[in-house]
């Protein structure tokens, strides 16, 4: 009974918001949290009608990345002594504000992908993916207006090359040995 006190105690006085055992942080569920904070801080901004639409995101971006980074931040006004009790660890620390600011950055580099459907709905499945991974294995910089306008005119340039690449395919493929089939001539059956 008495640990049941102090328990209610403690959740009284402590207003702490976490579970009773905190889980690993996994690539999944940060970039679930993101993309929540995404779709909420977009409906925040689209009373914005004066704004672009990469201007909008690049301001949530801004919003959810400060707001992460004053989460972290207040861990510095944190006695160390009273971390150390706690066992909270500077690595675990520092490799879960990786995996945020890694996860952020990748659904804010999504959500726009997501809206060139005009460049990638025209590339063969293996070209969009081609092309995709290719950009997303560069895309670990901050989400900018600046930044996402060269990103799109990389995908322009890129996508004009992977049309014609796919085309080349489609023809290699139709003309490989396995395709073409002799045609034999009715003409000797007759007689």
């Amino acid at each position: 009974m008495k640990v049941l006190q102090n328990e209610l105690w403690f959740n009284d006085n402590f207003n702490i918001g976490t579970q009773e055992r905190i889980s690993d942080l996994d690539k999944y569920s940060a970039k679930k949290e993101a993309e929540r904070n995404l779709e909420k801080s977009k409906k925040d901004y689209e009373l914005t009608k004066n704004k672009s639409y990469v201007k909008i995101i690049e301001d949530c971006y801004i919003k959810d990345m400060d707001k992460l980074m004053m989460t972290y931040k207040a861990l510095a006004d944190i006695d160390p002594q009273l971390m150390n009790e706690l066992d909270v660890k500077l690595e675990n620390v520092k490799s879960a504000l990786r995996l945020k600011v890694s996860s952020l950055k990748d659904v804010y580099w999504h959500e726009l992908i997501n809206k060139l459907s005009a460049i990638t709905s025209k590339l063969a499945s293996s070209s969009r993916k081609a092309l995709l991974d290719k950009l997303f294995s560069r895309t670990h910089v901050d989400f900018t207006a600046e930044n996402a306008h060269a990103i799109v005119i990389w995908v322009i340039k890129n996508a004009n090359a992977y049309f014609d690449s796919q085309l080349i395919e489609l023809v290699e493929t139709m003309t490989e040995k396995a395709n073409v089939v002799n045609y034999k001539s009715n003409a000797d059956s007759f007689f």
